[in-house]
């Protein structure tokens, strides 16, 4: 884009990675950009806010870069380089659609079907073996959908607490929550595995 970024734009983006990749990893590995992180302290973490609700909304973990370590930041750092050298270098710029769209045609053709040294795989065969494991990515676009944390054994949805099956959720995961009419059904954010449901309280 031709403005700075700034974390809505992060959360765009992702949309938009998860959307063409279609689904997203469990876990993501991040640099720590300013436009996610504020702060990070012998692994106590502040993320920028509008970040972090997105990243609970949708349901991932996050694998965080230590500073300065090569064998982390390196791994971010070469996919950019990748990019930049072989995309980037000597093309000319007509405007920032022309260039994405040219960006897609170049790593549909060439990104994802250069063999890699190490692998001796495209990225595009590897992507076919995993991709499977993708989960679906739920935008949520209204209070119907909502992704909470258990506490003990019962999540809290609109201040009315409703039991979840202990054997089947640990309080560090993440519930799912989806409303039809008057039915609660949730699931294991992580896997989509379902867990229970619930005829809501209230019926509202």
């Amino acid at each position: 884009q031709t403005e700075p970024f700034t974390a809505k734009a992060v959360v765009k983006a992702h949309n938009y990675a998860f959307k063409y990749f279609g689904g997203r990893p469990q876990i993501l590995m991040y640099d720590q950009d300013r436009t996610m992180v504020v702060s990070e302290n012998l692994g106590d973490v502040l993320f920028v806010k509008e970040f972090e609700e997105y990243v609970k909304e949708i349901g991932y973990s996050i694998y965080l870069c230590h500073g300065y370590d090569p064998n982390t930041k390196g791994r971010v750092e070469k996919t950019v380089d990748f990019v930049k050298h072989l995309f980037l270098d000597g093309r000319i710029y007509y405007g920032v659609d022309r260039l994405n769209a040219d960006f897609l045609a170049w790593l549909d053709k060439e990104g994802n079907g250069i063999i890699n040294d190490t692998t001796k795989q495209t990225p595009r065969e590897m992507f076919m073996k995993e991709a499977t494991m993708l989960q679906k990515v739920y935008e949520k676009k209204n209070e119907d959908v909502v992704v909470v944390t258990p506490h003990h054994d019962a999540v809290l949805y609109k201040n009315n607490y409703y039991k979840v099956p202990p054997k089947l959720v640990k309080e560090t995961d993440r519930i799912r929550i989806e409303k039809y009419d008057d039915d609660l059904i949730m699931y294991l954010a992580a896997t989509n595995d379902l867990v229970c449901k619930h005829k809501l309280v209230g019926g509202v």
